[in-house]
């Protein structure tokens, strides 16, 4: 699903690099050399002239959604077996359209109240049509979004295809969301066989689990990065400090009840959206969360003043400054695998516009070390910003602003 969710201006909010007295919480041996430095430009002000160089998640081309209505003239009563099986496998693609029209959403998680009522008119016709079919089934529970009391119906759906992709991938969820590691491990296991880039998927994951601080929250999007963080935490017990929050499954009542439970605050919002996000962090504003950079844009309209980059990241802070360079320093050198993301570079068959996310904090790092004439690590961030960069289609703009601000 491709989201081109923030241009780099919106990092003028987030690239502050106070030094404050949060840094020494990350360690800076090189703080007395440094102190009588001069005061570099605001890191922002390079990264706010990269109009052209997104933050994105995997780059799927949305396809145009041309729906087949079904006219009157189609007889659900017919006799006539051949004319029934078109109409179902009409009914049938006009879900899988209604179904992905809902999955691209940017504006929301929460389907559309038109496009849920679309598919509940649907499932209604296709219940008529063919009430025991697998397609029946399925979408009875996928239109549900995560409503457990409706697991009966992915389990006959389960019956007739266990290994249909969209059967796996709605069993990793409730997994997840009944906290049935069991059951959540067999299915991420399953779901992430049938990824045709999970191990760059899994890389990503595990930087940007690592950009969160020790025993913070992360705040995840959609599919993709909800299942590779859990992927992490339930099968490799990687991070499993870190409190995942995935908008996808906060849809469940179930999920909600459980955030809730746990003593997070949580809005009144109905809809999972960017009103439900920005209230979110703000009420739990002392639990230090992440969201992560592949939230579609339209969540940050009103939360940028209040985001900040660190790795793969943005820190929600309400304080007036925020140390953020010592973080991304030390994220940089020792906590991301960098011997597989060298590995990515020139490789253009990896998620182009997901492997620019890297970007941001590298170009933060170097227009820090450029100001304080720090050649040494400049040098040593130029060959991983321009493989980065060639290889994600930013070469270009990443080049001219490099040489600007140099």
């Amino acid at each position: 699903m491709k989201y081109s969710i923030l241009i780099f201006s919106l990092l003028l909010f987030a690239c502050s690099r106070s030094r404050s007295a949060a840094c020494d919480a990350y360690g800076n041996p090189d703080s007395d050399k440094r102190e009588n430095a001069t005061s570099p430009t605001v890191v922002s002000d390079t990264i706010s002239q990269i109009s052209e160089v997104r933050i994105s998640s995997v780059p799927l081309q949305k396809k145009k959604i041309q729906s087949e209505k079904i006219g009157e003239e189609v007889l659900v009563n017919s006799e006539d077996k051949d004319y029934q099986e078109l109409q179902i496998k009409h009914s049938v693609e006009h879900l899988n359209e209604l179904n992905q029209t809902v999955s691209y959403q940017s504006a929301q998680r929460t389907p559309l109240a038109q496009s849920q009522t679309q598919i509940e008119q649907e499932l209604v016709l296709l219940g008529q049509l063919s009430p025991n079919s697998f397609e029946f089934h399925l979408n009875q529970y996928v239109a549900g979004k995560h409503n457990l009391n409706l697991i009966s119906s992915l389990e006959k759906a389960a019956k007739m295809e266990p290994q249909h992709p969209e059967v796996v991938k709605q069993w990793a969820a409730y997994g997840i969301i009944t906290e049935n590691e069991r059951l959540a491990s067999k299915y991420l296991g399953e779901w992430f066989s049938q990824q045709a880039d999970s191990q760059f998927i899994l890389n990503y994951a595990m930087n940007m689990l690592n950009s969160v601080d020790e025993n913070g929250a992360l705040i995840v999007h959609a599919i993709e990065d909800t299942y590779s963080t859990f992927y992490l935490q339930i099968l490799k017990g990687i991070r499993r400090d870190v409190k995942i929050i995935s908008l996808e499954l906060l849809q469940s009542e179930a999920s909600r009840n459980k955030l809730s439970a746990e003593g997070w605050n949580l809005p009144s919002d109905k809809i999972i959206g960017p009103d439900f996000l920005e209230h979110f962090c703000d009420l739990n504003s002392t639990r230090n969360v992440s969201l992560s950079l592949t939230i579609p844009k339209e969540y940050f309209n009103e939360l940028s003043p209040k985001l900040y980059l660190v790795g793969l990241t943005f820190v929600h802070s309400k304080a007036s400054s925020f140390e953020n360079f010592y973080r991304n320093e030390l994220i940089w050198n020792e906590k991301w695998d960098k011997d597989f993301l060298w590995q990515l570079i020139n490789n253009t068959s990896v998620q182009r516009e997901k492997l620019s996310n890297y970007l941001p904090v590298l170009l933060l790092l170097h227009s820090v070390y450029v100001q304080e004439g720090n050649v040494s690590e400049k040098i040593e961030l130029d060959p991983w910003i321009n493989g980065i960069a060639k290889s994600s289609g930013k070469f270009e703009v990443i080049e001219k602003i490099m040489l600007d601000k140099e």
